[in-house]
């Protein structure tokens, strides 16, 4: 029967040192700001479209009058 590996084992865990942890957080920390800021920017254009296809709606792509030398 073959030898099992030691690697195998259930041994403790050895604690991971304050360097790679700091590491880790900074790694999640730099890949929420770039979730938070690509949703930001599809939330921002899904409200420019939605506000568009809201306008071409109800004026026909008109302009408004406001601002018209009378």
């Amino acid at each position: 029967m073959p030898k099992k590996n030691s690697a195998l084992k259930t041994d403790t865990p050895q604690p991971i040192s304050a360097d790679v942890l700091y590491k880790l957080s900074l790694l999640i920390e730099k890949s929420k700001q770039k979730a938070v800021s690509e949703i930001g920017g599809a939330v921002n254009m899904l409200f420019w479209y939605a506000g568009n296809r809201i306008n071409d709606e109800q004026q026909g792509n008109a302009k408004a009058a406001y601002g018209v030398k009378p």
